[in-house]
Order: structure tokens, then sequence, then C-alpha cells
């Protein structure tokens, strides 16, 4: 997913060369894209060289951003913030203990939450602090959890995952009675906790309003006294607040010129306790102010004589040096300028190799000297920032994930332990890593329950639900055997990237999976080996961010269909057909009709009914929504299906499995309505709201009898009711509060498995689960399978009393349950019919009460 490989590119290309002289593709190829493909992985990770995440990171944020749909005024994320408060306060009215069974949906739905990984990934960590006296570390995991932990990889603890704090406002801050607290903030506003993270307190002082909040570069400069800037909208401008009580209240001191963060940077120099604003009038124009701490007032020092940002942010950093102050600034060239005399005069001192992101530019606070500049890779400077050495290449971590930095720089902060000796840490998209000895050399001290995964979707083998997969935000594609049920387990990273909307196909036998822009790969084994075919996407309107995939319902075929452009050339958007060749090659197509010129946009999820293979289902990213009673051939809108829809952006259909004109609709629900039903075919719907709050919804999932639907959502899980019509949340005490990416029911496993973007994969195991008999390899035999209209099994021995053959589709729900006594024709044998079930792959299980023996079985007719 990182930065190409230019030398190996290179020779990649010239090999290329002279593999295709020597195996050219046959006519019938000639629509199929071919890869280079990587040898199995054998345990290890395949690099996915590319786009680079630098490249793919606006690309990204404007796909979060345009998913959740909201009317104008409508601050989606200042209602987020409302739902974890609301969240915590019925977390606390609960009388149950933490990983104690949950009474849920006013006692209808009962269980045990459990975390099951990934243990040993690590997903994104930004904000840390260290306590010496402790020798403990803290941070703040991109997912907003409080952890702490040690400098050795051990020892991970999450303090708190009840709120999502900011990522870069953190501190922890020494009172004179030696009690300690810590400053942070939740949805903008500052907080304080003095028992460690457990409860915490709004400080006084700023005005929680109905907006987004924004509170950033908190500063102390004394015992007591901490500054920051803040604005209590997006409309506001910054202002300076101070306080002299430890973060417990706040006074107003000046006001800034300015509403967007690029546009101020606020520090304390290294060795001072003065504080220097840095202020980008326009894209020519900076100026420098000192804060007056005995008004709070700004003071003008002066412009940055011949420095123009242009497009670089403001930025500043520096340290007292032996006789003034001493200033860096990078402008919008990304050369480096140094200030010897407290920001008087300026020279330019170096240059650097790339644009920092928001970690900027460091200065180690034992040697001046050596500066840290961060994105996708880590640089150092030992000479002042004259000279720029990269500290290893993002894909060397593949090679050495115990010793080398991964990808994409969050934080730098360099620490002392209790006999003075300084130690660095670098928050990354990977982790956590640590130098003692300023950067000659760096440990990954995150490779052990750090478990702060953010997953984009996580499916479960049909054939064999020990195996688990999940698709992550630059951790890969994951994938982890279960032989621990409720427990945390590892996974491997099969290959690096960034990867969404799993699907098998085959009947379960293959995995299909999306990389950003449209990288599609295939795994023919995808317990053990790596893809072994791929195809991208090259059109003029490449979908959404992460192209979603459905699989064909025909079990016999490898098939998946795209949310796609149009990779013939020009604009449109289209489904795009995508077969697996056995020759090792994807053979592609697409359907003729064209969503585009009607939407005016991209196609955000595309469904086909189980039950009825002629309907399919699409939404777009402008939450219009299309069916097809002829398999895809022709399309009909439904026209203004709800009076508020207006602002829905469609992330999840859902057919049912009962009735084939039953289908559920799922999104964005800021300004309407976010889950919607339809009983004649997508004609026209009806809101499934109440108790859900103004949340987006990812996935949707429902359980055998659609009794209860599982929504994956922003805000947390939830479960729908349908004897109560009514959602209800699903976190009870322990479930973090997280954004939940995925769901899918498993009833076979009896839980409900969810993909969080921030705290790994979580499960909700029912009641029934503690009392599970064991799974043993199947002992009896179906003849035929595949079966069309009847199955007869022949079983090795005689099934318990009360024993029951039950039906399952792939996604777990039971279809049917006979009693054995009542189809079997012999002490070992049974027939079963089959004519009411459409072709598909399924699992069929004998159950007793001291087994359960379960077969694959393919229903073609």
């Amino acid at each position: 997913m990182k930065k190409p490989l230019h030398r190996l590119l290179l020779l990649a290309i010239v090999l290329l060369g002279v593999a295709y002289s020597l195996f050219k593709p046959s006519p019938n190829e000639e629509n199929a894209q071919h890869a280079i493909l990587p040898a199995p992985t054998n345990g290890q990770t395949i690099v996915k060289t590319g786009e680079e995440e630098g490249d793919n990171q606006e690309k990204r944020e404007q796909w979060i951003e345009s998913m959740h749909r909201a009317a104008p005024g409508t601050d989606w994320r200042y209602l987020e913030v409302q739902n974890a408060r609301d969240k915590v306060a019925r977390k606390k009215a609960k009388a149950t203990p933490r990983g104690e069974q949950e009474v849920l949906a006013n006692g209808q739905l009962i269980g045990y939450w459990n975390e099951r990984g990934s243990l040993n990934q690590a997903g994104s960590v930004l904000a840390t602090n260290y306590d010496q006296e402790e020798d403990k570390i803290y941070l703040i995991s991109a997912g907003g959890s409080l952890w702490s932990g040690n400098r050795f990889n051990d020892g991970w603890e999450v303090l708190n995952q009840d709120f999502r704090f900011d990522a870069l406002f953190f501190k922890l801050l020494y009172k004179k009675d030696g009690s300690r607290r810590i400053l942070a903030a939740i949805g903008g506003i500052p907080h304080y906790s003095d028992d460690n993270g457990q409860s915490w307190t709004a400080a006084s002082g700023i005005s929680s309003l109905d907006n987004n909040a924004q509170s950033r570069d908190l500063l102390q400069v004394n015992d007591s006294t901490v500054y920051m800037s803040f604005k209590p909208t997006f409309f506001n401008r910054y202002r300076l607040y101070r306080s002299t009580d430890w973060g417990q209240s706040f006074e107003r001191t000046d006001r800034l010129s300015s509403y967007e963060n690029s546009r101020i940077k606020m520090i304390r120099p290294e060795g001072s306790d003065d504080l220097f604003l840095l202020w980008k009038d326009n894209e020519r124009t900076t100026e420098l102010f000192k804060v007056d701490q005995e008004s709070g007032d700004l003071v003008l020092q002066g412009e940055l004589p011949g420095i123009e940002l242009t497009s670089a942010p403001a930025n500043l950093c520096g340290y007292q040096g032996d006789t003034s102050l001493v200033f860096y600034i990078y402008d919008g060239d990304n050369a480096v300028h140094r200030s010897n005399d407290g920001g008087t005069s300026w020279n330019k001192v170096g240059e650097l190799p790339e644009r920092p992101w928001s970690v900027g530019l460091y200065i180690l606070p034992s040697n001046p000297e050596v500066l840290l500049m961060g994105e996708v890779d880590c640089y150092k400077s030992l000479d002042g920032g004259q000279t720029w050495d990269l500290q290893n290449a993002w894909y060397e971590y593949y090679d050495f994930v115990e010793s080398k930095l991964h990808a994409d720089m969050m934080y730098f902060a360099e620490y002392q332990l209790e006999d003075g000796s300084p130690f660095i840490l670098i928050s990354n998209h990977g982790g956590l890593s640590v130098s003692y000895n300023e950067m000659d050399a760096t440990d990954n001290i995150g490779l052990e329950g750090l478990n702060v995964g953010q997953f984009y979707d996580v499916v479960t083998d049909p054939l064999n639900p020990r195996y688990i997969y999940g698709g992550t935000q630059d951790q890969g594609f994951q994938r982890g055997f279960d032989n621990q049920p409720g427990e945390v387990i590892d996974m491997e990273q099969a290959i690096s990237g960034d990867y969404g909307h799993l699907v098998f196909g085959k009947g379960g036998q293959t995995l299909w999976m999306t990389y950003p822009g449209g990288w599609i790969t295939h795994y023919s084994d995808p317990q053990r080996d790596g893809y072994d075919a791929a195809w991208e996407l090259d059109s003029d309107n490449e979908s959404v961010w992460l192209p979603p995939l459905t699989p064909d319902p025909d079990p016999t075929k490898d098939i998946v269909y795209m949310a796609g452009g149009n990779y013939l050339g020009g604009t449109g958007s289209h489904i795009i057909k995508l077969e697996y060749n056995p020759n090792g090659y994807i053979e592609v197509d697409q359907l003729p009709y064209d969503f585009f010129p009607e939407t005016q946009s991209t196609i955000s999820a595309i469904k086909i009914s189980p039950t009825n293979t002629d309907n399919w289902y699409v939404t777009t990213s402008n939450g219009r929504f299309f069916y097809s009673k002829d398999g895809g051939t022709t399309w009909e809108q439904t026209i203004d299906f709800v009076p508020s829809g207006h602002y829905l952006y469609g992330t999840s259909i859902l057919p049912s499995i009962q009735d084939d004109s039953t289908v559920y609709l799922a999104g964005s629900g800021y300004s309407n309505p976010a889950v919607y039903k339809s009983t004649n075919g997508g004609e026209s719907f009806v809101a499934m709201n109440t108790g859900m709050p103004p949340t987006l919804v990812f996935e949707l999932a429902a359980n055998e009898d659609e009794s209860m639907l599982f929504a994956a959502t922003e805000a947390g899980p939830y479960v729908y009711i349908a004897a109560d019509d009514q959602w209800y949340d699903m976190s009870g005490t322990a479930a973090p509060t997280q954004t939940y990416w995925s769901v899918e029911y498993l009833g076979s496993e009896e839980l409900i498995r969810f993909g969080t973007y921030g705290r790994g994969i979580w499960d909700f195991s029912t009641r029934e689960l503690v009392s599970t008999p064991t799974v043993e390899k199947a002992a009896f035999q179906l003849f035929p399978n595949p079966a069309q209209n009847t199955v007869q099994l022949q079983l090795k021995e005689i099934p318990g009393k009360n024993a029951q053959i039950k039906l399952y589709d792939l996604n777990g729900r039971l279809l049917q349950s006979w009693d054995y006594e009542t189809v079997s024709d012999g002490d070992k044998q049974a027939r079963l019919s089959l004519s009411s079930f459409a072709s598909g792959s399924y699992v069929l299980s004998i159950q007793d009460a001291d087994k359960v023996q379960s077969k694959r079985l393919v229903i073609a007719k």
C-alpha cells in the first residue's frame, strides 16, 4: 500500500517483459487483467506496494465524510459525542460487573461479551505520556481508548474504553500533594480524572455547546498552569485559554484570528517556560507571537521575513539554547529554516525529503541537534536539520517487525527514566516503538496485548467456523484460527494494506476482498495461502473508496459482483462481474445498466436475494435505491421512498431469507431514519427507527427467523427485536465504545460477531453457548452432494436419543430442523426433502446431547 519502490519496480518491469514474451495470454484471456502473484505466505506477510497511504488519506477521509451524510447545519460528530455520553450513562446505571452475563433488550437477549483479537497486531497509536515513578506508559489509541503499559512489550491494559478521547489532547499532571491527574478531551471539551482514568469530570469555564468543539496545543508551563487553544464550534475562531489549577477550570485570555487548525501552532520550546504561537495569516505572511503569562495576551514578535508557507501548515518547534531561543520552521517548498535569535532572523539550513504529516518536526530535548520528521516514513537529522536520513523504509517492517518502524508516523515524544536517561516513543499505524539511543535502533513494544486493531470487515469461514478473517486499516488482511473459543487470539497478517468487503465464493470455498480504489484479490485457499489472482478497476468513476462486493448466489460458481465504475473507459457506474478462472486469473465483464446518468453518484451497496436470485438490489451514495426482478438486467428506482430519506447514504442491504419480497436497507441516519424495511421487493419502504439514535449503520445481520436484527453502527452495536418493533443498545457494560463496522450472525456458533474500528473483534455469545456440545468431525456421509430435491445421510453410528438434524445457511441462520427419528429409514440412515430450498451452499448438522457433527451440503437444481 505504500511508496512505489522505484528500483524494485524497474527490475519487475524487466522481468515482466521476459515473462510476457514466454507466457503471452491466450485470446480467451484478453478480458482478464493479470498480476504478479506472490508465493504462499508460509507465515510471511506479502507487502502490497502501490498507492501510498499519504496519497490515499485524503480520498479515505472524503469517503468517510460522505458516508456520514447529513442535512446542512447538522454536525454528525457532535451527535456521536452525545450518543457516547448517553451510552456511558446507561453503563453507570447498570449493576452488572464487567465481564459478567449481560441481560439486554429488555431481557430478550442474554449472553456474554468476549474480546477476540487480534492479540498480536496492534493498530494505530497516537498521543503518549510517561509516568517516571511507575515506569509506565500511557497512550490514546486511534479509536479513542485510554491504555497503559510498560516498555517491555507486555502488560498492556485498557484503562477506559467507555469514552472516546480526542487523539492528541492528553497530559499527565502532578499536583503539589503528590497526586496525579490525567487531562484529556472528550468531544473537544477538556476533562480531568483523578482516579487513573476511571471517571472523568468536564473542566469548568468552557461551554459545552451544540456543535463540534475543538481543543488543541495543550501545554504546561509550570506546576499548576496549562494553556490551550480552543473553539466551541466549527464557525468560531480559536481562543487562548489558561488554567491555574491543573486543568480543573479554564479562563479565556485572548482571541486568535483563525478558524482553521492549519493556520495556528502554539509551542513551548524545550527547556523554556515561555509560550509562542505561529499564525499563518495567508500563504505568504506568517507572524510570531509570544504569550504574556501575566495577562494571557498574545504579543506580536514580528513577521517571519522571507519565509512563505504557501500550502504548508503553520509549524514551529524550538528549544532554549545557551544564549537565546532557537526555532525551526519548514516552508511550502519543504525547506528547513532556523533562527538562532528567538525568531528575529532566519536562515535556510536544509531540505526535507518529504512534507511532514501533522506530527511535523520534533526536537529531542536531550540533544537538540537531533530532529525527527514524520510522514509515511520516519526521517532523522543529526546535524540540526541540514541533512536527513531515512530511519527505515516502511516495507522493511514486515521482515523485521520487532526492530523496524511500521508505516505512518503519528506522534513523537522523548521522556526520561528515573535515572535521567532519555528514551523516545514513536507512535505509528502499527502500534508503538521505543528507542534508547537517539534512533540508532528501535524496538516494537506493541506486539502483544495492545489490542487496538481497526477492522473494516470481519467474516467467519462458513465451512470451518474456527477460522476468522479480517480486513483492516493499514494492518492488512488478517486471519486467525480460533482454537480457544472466548479467548483473544493471534492473527497472521497475510498481506499489508487496507482491506474491506470480504465475501466468500464457490459455496464458501474461496475468498474475495477489496483494496482502496478497486484492486480485487482472490484466495483459493484463504486459510493458508496468498492471493492467486488480482484485478484492478481503471475507470473515470471508481465507485467508493472501498468498493462493495457481493457473491453470485450459485454455489458452484466462483463469481462476485463489484460496485464499480466503467472498466471499458469513460464515465459510468456499472455492476462489474468478476469470475475466477482456474488457470489463475480473473475474467471481467460488466452489466450494461449504468446507474450514473440517473443519480450522478456511485453504487454504495449491492445484494442479491438468497431465496429468489432474480431479485437484485442496489443503493447509491446519494441515497437512491434500485431493484431488479430479472437478475440485474433491468432496474427500477424507488422514487422518494421515504419523505425524510434525502440524506441517506446507503451502506447495507439485507434481503430476507424468510420472504423474497422483504428487504432491509440501512445507512446514514443523522437527518432521517437509519434503517428501513420493504415488504414489496423494494418498491416502497417504512422506517424502523424506534430506539436507534442518530447514527450511521454500516452493516446489518439477522438471526434465523428474523425475529432479531443486528446492526454495526458508528454509535456501537444494536439489536432490533421484531416483537417490540424497537432497537436496543447491545453494549451492556463490557463492549467498548467504538465504531462498529461489521456484524455477522453465526447461528451454528450461537454468537454475534462484530468488527470494530479501534478495539478489534468482539463476540456476543448468547446464553445457550455456555452449554453448547463439542463440535466433532462429522461421522456421516451425504448422497448425492451436490443434491437436488432430496439428500440421504449415511451415519457411522446411531445418534443419541432426541437427536436433531439442522440445516443452516452460510451466515449461520437456522433454516429447518428435523427430529432424527422422524426422517430416519434405518438405524443409520435418514432422508431429507430439500424441495423448498434454493440452490446454494448450506451446513447440515446432526446434534444430540453429546456432540455436534457438521458437513457442507450443496443444493444445485
